[in-house]
């Protein structure tokens, strides 16, 4: 045990409380917004793993325990975890997001019983990808379809309210519980592999479907999009997410540009809070 939360702390929310007395805490290489990892010194901070002197150099520098975990001290010394260094987010565009806080914004609905936030594999990068297992109890009135349109509709609100590269691009849904540790703590590498299985699925099915066969307007989107997205035009469909083909805020002003000057109107505010929709 590193820190507690005092009586008079108990208000904070997101906290884990301040350090114990002889205990020193600080933060690694923190970023901009004051986020690295979580090290740690003092009476209490083991002296080594059992027979394993190559993880403990690792973990053990100088006598500071660097414990894996990301977070942040406030002015008062008042510690804040935000995930684990091992499970950060990079997207495409360098940003890192951190699955814990994404999870904390989104799971506020009464429709969702658990949900999980990764990093999916995209490119150079990864995006943000999320896992719901929905309560269909909650109500028990609204059909499936309409319990999983429930939380699409609360999805699409708290995008709204995010930066473009913490908003979730993909979502699926399970109705298994999702894989735990002892702790209860997810185990977002088997969630990664579950998610990867259900966009092979995807994938395999959307293969066997017949080729679409576009024409007039639709025709003209897709070619814009692919043109602004630097895709081939067997990447886009008039399916396609905007977010799976790496949207981001300027590529949506130059898509704006291209159908305004190809004689079509586009609302680009509208479009970058609809970037998880289709193309």
């Amino acid at each position: 045990m590193l820190t507690v939360t005092r009586p008079e702390n108990r208000m904070l929310a997101g906290t884990v409380g301040k350090s114990l007395p002889g205990v020193e805490i600080r933060i690694a290489e923190p970023d901009a917004g004051g986020v690295g990892e979580v090290i740690a010194r003092g009476p209490n901070v083991m002296v080594g793993y059992y027979g394993n002197e190559e993880a403990t150099r690792q973990t053990l520098v100088d006598r500071w325990l660097y414990t894996g975990d990301l977070g942040r001290l406030d002015d008062e010394g008042n510690l804040y975890l935000v995930g684990r260094s091992k499970e950060i987010i990079v997207d495409t565009n360098g940003k890192n997001v951190y699955p814990d806080e994404v999870e904390e914004v989104y799971q506020d609905s009464p429709y969702i019983k658990e949900l999980s936030v990764i990093g999916l594999p995209d490119g150079i990068g990864e995006k943000v990808a999320c896992i719901v297992v929905p309560d269909h109890e909650y109500d028990i009135a609204l059909s499936r379809a309409e319990v999983r349109q429930k939380i699409e509709e609360h999805f699409r609100e708290v995008s709204t309210t995010l930066p473009y590269y913490k908003r979730v691009k993909l979502l699926h849904f399970t109705d298994e519980e999702l894989p735990r540790t002892a702790t209860r703590k997810v185990k977002r590498r088997e969630v990664l592999n579950i998610m990867q299985q259900m966009e092979e699925r995807s994938r395999t099915s959307a293969d066997e479907l017949p080729a679409e066969e576009l024409t007039g307007d639709a025709a003209w989107l897709v070619e814009i999009v692919a043109s602004v997205s630097n895709r081939t035009l067997d990447e886009v469909s008039i399916n396609t997410r905007l977010g799976d083909l790496g949207f981001d805020s300027l590529m949506f002003v130059e898509l704006a540009q291209a159908v305004e000057n190809a004689g079509g109107g586009f609302d680009c505010a509208g479009a970058s809070e609809r970037s998880t929709g289709r193309a």
